[in-house]
Parts: C-alpha cells; structure tokens; sequence
C-alpha cells in the first residue's frame, strides 16, 4: 500500500568530478555508480506516489537514467555543474522548474555516492519523517564506530576529546557514548519548509535519523570508492 505522501525524488548526477573523475558513472561492482540509486529510487516509488527528477548535464548519465525513469524534460545548466556548485543551488533550481509541472509535497534528496543505502531504512527515515511533521529538513546519519572521547578537536591550539572518558578499564563503560556523522543517504523536507526558507538543506535547523547499522562511506575519493564497493561486496555475500 503506497503512502499518500506526494514525492518529488531528486538525483543530482553531474559529469566530472574534482576528487575522482567521472566518480558518477564510475563502473561500481559491475554497474556505472548512479545506476545503484537510479534503481533504487524505482524500488522506491512502489511505495511512494513519487516523481524522480535526475539533475545531469551529461548525456550518457542522462541516457542511463532513462532505463528506470520517463525523461522528466529538466536540463541542469553548466552554471549549475561546477566543483564549485553548491547543493542547494542545485536542488532549488530542480524545484523551481518542478513547482509548475510536478505535483509534490515533499522533497527527497538521494545522492549518488551514498551506494550502500538500503530500501528498508530509507522507509524507516521517510516514514518518521512524515510523522514529525514539515517544519524541518530531515537527514539520515550513521554511526562511525568510533566514541566521542576517542575523537580529538583543537581547543586554543591544544588536541582535546569532545567529552570525558569514563575512569574504567571496560570499553563498555563508554558503549553510550557513540558518535554518528551525517552519511548523505538522504535529505528529506516538505515543500512548504522550502519555499518558506528559500533553502533546502539548513545546516542548523537540520533533524537527524539514526537510518542504517552499518558503516556508510560517502564517496568522494578513490579510497572511498573503493572501500565502499568493498563494503558493497561483503554485505551481499
């Protein structure tokens, strides 16, 4: 039974890239990287009433999308797919286009180097999303593994752990103590938050969701390429 929420999917997949070159059509265990989220924002729309946007101004990415998607008919201007772009310029420019043609309520962000995202979380984080209500803009985050007093920050040029360690030889002392990091799976708002910010992602209004157990890798890098297919790999053997 597909929720009533109205979605607008983006999936912003521009040429080039300045930390790995063309990392979004990268050949990523056997497939091109953006057709991991292609198909799974298809997967997705069983669920949703959703309409996916793919915001490239490439013509092969364009092409491959159009294997899981009707061609939406937007075209991502050059101005718009530089290193130097910003993501809610990006996003802003797809829902100002949408905002005649499209009916949507809500604003789902997924970015092409989050591969490891998986269909049930996202639901998870969508669905608590919608029952939070649309006055945020809503972020998935994960947990590193790591602990907070494990974890240094400089401090009037001195190295100290963003919180105290717990005076007991037993790591488990300290098991509440975990750090989570924002993992770029997804970004959700309604369009009321939006048109009434003028922005999507707001750093300091942003509500976070716990989404998926295992480590996430936002790939920016080769090493984070690699290691993210790696991670792709184990988890599906």
């Amino acid at each position: 039974m597909k929720s009533d929420a109205k979605i607008l999917i983006i999936i912003p997949a521009r040429s080039g890239s300045k930390g790995l070159r063309d990392k979004n059509k990268k050949i990523f265990n056997g497939n091109p990287l953006c057709t991991i989220t292609f198909e799974f924002a298809s997967n997705l729309s069983k669920f949703y009433e959703s309409s996916v946007v793919v915001s490239t101004n490439d013509p092969e990415i364009q092409k491959l999308s159009e294997s899981f998607f009707e061609k939406s008919g937007y075209e991502r201007s050059e101005a718009l797919s530089g290193d130097d772009t910003k993501m809610n310029d990006t996003i802003m420019d797809v829902i100002n286009w949408a905002n005649s043609r499209i009916v949507f309520d809500w604003v789902l962000l997924l970015q092409v180097t989050t591969p490891q995202r998986e269909l049930a979380p996202i639901m998870d984080f969508i669905n608590w999303a919608l029952e939070e209500g649309d006055n945020s803009c809503y972020a998935t985050c994960s947990p590193t593994g790591q602990k907070a007093y494990e974890l240094l920050k400089r401090d009037n040029n001195e190295l100290k752990p963003l919180s105290k360690r717990v005076n007991s030889p037993l790591r488990q002392e300290n098991s509440n103590d975990e750090i989570f990091f924002e993992d770029g799976c997804g970004y959700f708002a309604s369009k009321r938050f939006i048109i009434k910010n003028d922005e999507f992602i707001i750093s300091e209004g942003l509500k976070y969701f716990p989404c998926h157990k295992n480590r996430i890798i936002d790939i920016d890098n080769r090493v984070d390429f690699e290691l993210a297919e790696a991670l792709c790999k184990r988890n599906e053997g």
